[in-house]
């Protein structure tokens, strides 16, 4: 039994040895001299403990060992049982309150060692290197690029930034952009950023070189390249759409210049009617004559003069009819405003002159929010049923609906009014 005793307590020595040179390590490491001592001290006990329980279970299986150690060895195991525990407890209790010291040390205490871990905690890559290139300082990330860039270890910084800049990369990585900050994409897909600066550090100058991830940022940009490039596409599209367009609008201006003709000519038979009838002087029957000998000119050759423009052309056909316009407010001169405006006007002007038999008409324009809204009324007759949109007006509610956002309403009360509501802006409009 007392042979099994001493075997448990070499073997209890030999671990708390074990953990005494692991503390003694930490000191060392972490640079404190006081906690290494003690270390050392502690190891020196436990060795002394282990080697006299070593050598005392050697010689009670008949081996020979030398006087020396046999007389320290006796002297050892002579002292009584309780006080070797108490003196493997004590150990364990130093030990064990070395430890926690060590670890409040690495928590609260900046050394070497913690700044090292956590530069390699860190996402971006990070060099310290001198002028010739020997590196003072790598963390886990600048290294790891380092090998994909190279295919080797991190020896030197310097090399490391020339081949950054300017140097052959294997086929899996690929330069995005050349230059003092080089922008590489990696065999894992990520890309890098890198920067390079020098700093004074103990009165000599280090060069600092800088990695950043910024993958998701280059897809992004990526991206918005690709879609400003759909976008072109867009924009020639619709290009050639516009000049398609504007073929269109001048086949269109040859049919509405027929249809002003048509117009035209039927005013020019109202005038004539109300001259006819009301009598008139020498100077309007020879307006007349002009009106008519244009519009015939045109009926023979197929080409009119140059369009006028239609508020001017209808204002003044309404005072050639007898109609006074009153306009409140600004005429809107885009298009396709314009011409939705001024074929409205017109086709109040016939209804004037045809039903409510009225001679003044007032025409207001508002902008509001974004929008035009334009009232027609007149003095003439009020209808006495509901208007029926035929004709004319079913051909302006038409055209007006066709522009985006456009309206057009009629009330009858308190007087007959026609409401236009347009855009200030109709897009892609020609």
């Amino acid at each position: 039994m007392s042979d099994l005793f001493w075997s448990y307590c070499g073997i209890i020595f030999v671990l708390l040895l074990f953990c005494a040179a692991y503390i003694v390590a930490l000191s060392v490491r972490h640079r404190h001299a006081a906690m290494m001592i003690m270390g050392l001290l502690i190891m020196g006990v436990n060795y002394f403990s282990a080697e006299c329980t070593m050598t005392y279970y050697v010689l009670s299986n008949g081996h020979k060992r030398s006087p020396a150690s046999t007389r320290w060895a006796h002297s050892f195991v002579s002292l009584p049982k309780p006080a070797i525990l108490l003196l493997c407890l004590i150990c364990a209790v130093i030990l064990l309150y070395m430890k926690y010291t060590m670890d409040r040390i690495e928590r609260n205490v900046i050394t070497p060692m913690s700044v090292k871990e956590a530069t390699d905690s860190l996402p971006a890559g990070l060099c310290f290197y001198l002028p010739e290139g020997r590196v003072l300082l790598a963390n886990t990330a600048m290294k790891r690029i380092c090998r994909s860039v190279t295919g080797g270890e991190l020896f030197s910084g310097k090399k490391l930034w020339e081949t950054l800049c300017e140097g052959e990369l294997p086929a899996d990585c690929r330069r995005e952009s050349p230059g003092p900050g080089p922008i590489i994409t990696l065999s894992d897909g990520t890309t890098w950023q890198f920067k390079e600066s020098s700093m004074l550090f103990q009165k000599s100058f280090i060069y600092f070189l800088h990695a950043d991830d910024i993958t998701e940022e280059y897809q992004k940009t990526a991206s918005l390249k690709q879609m400003q490039e759909e976008l072109s596409a867009l924009n020639r599209r619709l290009t050639e759409y516009n000049k398609e367009i504007v073929d269109l609008t001048a086949e269109k201006e040859l049919l509405d210049s027929r249809i002003r003709l048509h117009d035209e000519m039927g005013a020019d038979l109202l005038t004539i009617k109300n001259y006819i009838r009301n009598g008139g002087t020498e100077q309007e029957r020879r307006e007349i004559e002009t009106r008519l000998q244009r519009n015939i000119g045109f009926l023979k050759t197929g080409q009119t003069a140059a369009a006028r423009d239609e508020y001017e052309l209808i204002l003044e056909t309404a005072g050639d009819l007898g109609v006074a316009v009153i306009l409140q407010g600004e005429l809107p001169q885009s298009e396709p405003q314009k011409h939705v405006i001024a074929s409205a006007i017109h086709e109040c002007l016939t209804n004037t002159l045809r039903h409510a038999q009225g001679d003044v008409m007032t025409v207001t324009i508002e902008t509001e929010d974004g929008r035009i809204i334009v009232r027609i009324t007149n003095n003439g007759q009020q209808p006495t049923e509901p208007v029926r949109e035929k004709g004319g007006l079913a051909s302006l509610r038409t055209m007006t609906e066709q522009i985006p956002g456009g309206k057009m309403e009629i009330f009858t009360d308190p007087c007959f009014t026609v409401q236009l509501t347009l855009p200030e802006e109709v897009p892609y409009a020609v």
